[in-house]
């Protein structure tokens, strides 16, 4: 733009588009505007997108109006009607569709969003006089309904800003005594947050498509691997000795990426004949009436779109849907069937951190939130998976990921605490930080269920349920009210559910009896790894070498794909060391990629630094 687009003679307005996409034709002084009416012409057209998404309307259920009591029997008398079955499916339709038609007719939705809590009439009346003072100028555009129109905007955003500032003055007085209460409310006044994603359903079909994309280029990278060993032809199993590993070696794999050469009794089957510790789990408990209120109540209430009565609802009104929900779930933990309507999952993108761009879609997380049902159900499941993890100890004790009385701190104590007492012997250390590219997102299911069968014991009724949980899934992506279209889900275990973090420990559980085997130090919280081993002399560096060609190999067997570029390692050693173990990682090839040490490194949230 060359000329001036407003009336004081700057140029503050600009036409953006693709190169020759269009040709300015004038710029025109207007008076209802301080800045021009600039006038361009097309010189090619063109088409824009389509996507058939869905877009979840504005719209609300005044169901704060409605008396409990009320609201009980009105749900009471729709399920006096029989679904047409007692399949899990039809219980759960069932179930859906009574509580909507109860709705609709007590409670039916509206265009109406509740006003703000500050929001009074006096504001109100304002506001109309406000729209018919902007109605009067868009029929009659002249200067002097123009400026009557500003004066009553002015004065109207002048009453907004002193009702909100009485009613925070209010708020403050009334948690005067209630500190968590009062630091909720300056929080709140106070932080600007991140910033946030533009949303628009193109924005969500373009996020969809990214995430979707993304699994997809890396399931292609192991597209030239040999096909997944069955069941009845791997027989092997490490190796008894526990001392230096094996020093033979074997062709390497076919692989898009180069892989180094293993011996297969080095590297833990994807599946065994013999489960772990003889574990067998064939079918679910019962669940009764009082466990399903419990895990009501104890539920974080966060909404779905396809929740037919919002969670804090489903709450408060415990007594009368916990007996209903008890017989779904029990449907279906006995028959191993998960209802369809509790599979689509709503993608909600968080950023990694906060510094970065959030309409990025390389910056964002994906987050899954499920129907509150399906929470109610993964959560009954999770209560009995754990109770046979715990009866046959199944998973190891430097397994910390989403586990009781563990956490990231006490995983870093216990790196720490060993790193802290070889330093006292005067002994060097060395620890790795492996990274997994979108981990969760890419657990390939049938390696997931042959782990869960013919290593920890999953069969009949209970390895069906867990099939059908991991089967016929899909998500969408949601920005504020903008939905995009679902799209089927083949990979991956969704970030956000309550199964997910267990299945994700059981997957990775394997990789403990590689790193056993060649007597390497080690800590797991989920998908990070850390390595840790004590470095005398070269030979423990080739040694390491040799660890990480094996679980290399071993996560490409699984599907997952190690990021050599993103994994960190630094060296903690006494100050009176002479050992050249910089020097010595140079011999270190495992991963394709130079290692370079650091003086800093992060892990689960915590910093560790080399003195």
């Amino acid at each position: 733009m060359l000329l001036p687009t407003h009336n004081k003679g700057a140029t503050l307005d600009a036409i953006i588009t693709n190169k020759d996409l269009a040709s300015l034709s004038n710029i025109l002084p207007v008076d209802w505007s301080d800045h021009y009416l600039i006038l361009f012409t097309m010189t090619k057209s063109i088409t824009l997108p389509t996507f058939s998404s869905t877009l979840s309307k504005k719209s609300t259920r005044n169901l704060h109006l409605i008396p409990p009591d009320k609201l009980e029997t009105a749900i009471k008398a729709h399920f006096s009607l029989p679904p047409l079955s007692d399949s899990t499916n039809d219980l759960t339709n069932h179930y859906n569709n009574s509580i909507l038609e109860t709705l609709d007719q007590i409670a039916p939705t509206t265009k109406n969003i509740p006003p703000k809590s500050w929001f009074n009439s006096e504001l109100n009346n304002e506001r109309r006089s406000l729209r018919h003072s902007e109605q009067i100028w868009r029929a009659h555009p002249s200067v002097d309904n123009l400026a009557i129109l500003r004066t009553t905007r002015s004065q109207y955003k002048k009453h907004i800003f002193y009702v909100k500032a009485s009613f925070l003055r209010s708020q403050l007085e009334q948690a005067r005594n209630r500190p968590r209460e009062l630091f909720k409310i300056v929080k709140k006044q106070t932080s600007t947050g991140p910033p946030k994603i533009l949303a628009s359903i193109y924005k969500c079909e373009e996020i969809g498509s990214f995430f979707t994309n993304k699994i997809n280029m890396i399931e292609l990278s192991f597209s030239s691997l040999p096909p997944l060993p069955q069941p009845s032809t791997i027989l092997h199993t490490l190796p008894n000795s526990h001392n230096s590993p094996s020093t033979t070696s074997s062709a390497p794999l076919d692989t898009s990426v180069p892989l180094p050469a293993i011996p297969q009794q080095d590297i833990p089957p994807i599946t065994n004949p013999t489960a772990k510790n003889n574990a067998s789990w064939s079918d679910f408990s019962p669940v009764t009436e009082s466990m399903i209120t419990n895990i009501i109540v104890k539920l974080k209430p966060s909404a779905h779109s396809k929740d037919s009565l919002p969670p804090t609802l489903v709450q408060e009104l415990k007594s009368i849907i916990a007996p209903i929900w008890t017989k779904i779930i029990n449907s279906s933990v006995s028959t191993g069937c998960v209802p369809a309507s509790l599979q689509l999952g709503q993608i909600s993108p968080i950023p990694k951190n906060t510094a970065a761009d959030p309409n990025d879609p390389n910056n964002l997380r994906p987050i899954s939130n499920l129907p509150f049902l399906s929470k109610a159900l993964e959560k009954s499941v999770l209560l009995q998976l754990e109770k046979h993890i715990a009866s046959f100890n199944l998973l190891g004790v430097f397994q910390s990921g989403f586990r009781k009385g563990c956490s990231t701190e006490t995983a870093m104590l216990n790196v720490i605490d060993d790193i802290h007492r070889s330093l006292d012997k005067g002994e060097s250390s060395v620890l790795i930080l492996l990274d997994l590219s979108a981990a969760f997102d890419t657990v390939h299911h049938p390696t997931l269920l042959s782990t869960l069968k013919d290593r920890f014991g999953l069969e009949g009724t209970v390895y069906k349920w867990f099939s059908s949980f991991l089967q016929n899934r899909s998500q969408q992506i949601k920005l504020s009210h903008f939905l995009s279209k679902p799209k089927p889900v083949s990979l991956g275990v969704p970030q956000g559910s309550i199964l997910s973090p267990t299945l994700f420990n059981l997957f990775m559980e394997p990789l403990t009896l590689i790193l056993k085997h060649s007597n390497i130090n080690y800590h797991l919280y989920a998908d990070d790894t850390q390595l840790y081993y004590k470095i005398k002399s070269h030979k423990d560096i080739l040694h390491l070498n040799e660890t990480l060609k094996k679980i290399q190999t071993w996560f490409h067997l699984i599907h997952l794909k190690l990021n050599p570029k993103k994994t960190e390692i630094i060296i903690f050693s006494p100050k009176n060391s002479c050992l050249p173990i910089q020097l010595w990682l140079n011999d270190i090839k495992a991963l394709n990629c130079p290692f370079s040490t650091s003086n800093s490194v992060k892990s689960l949230a915590s910093v560790l630094t080399r003195i």
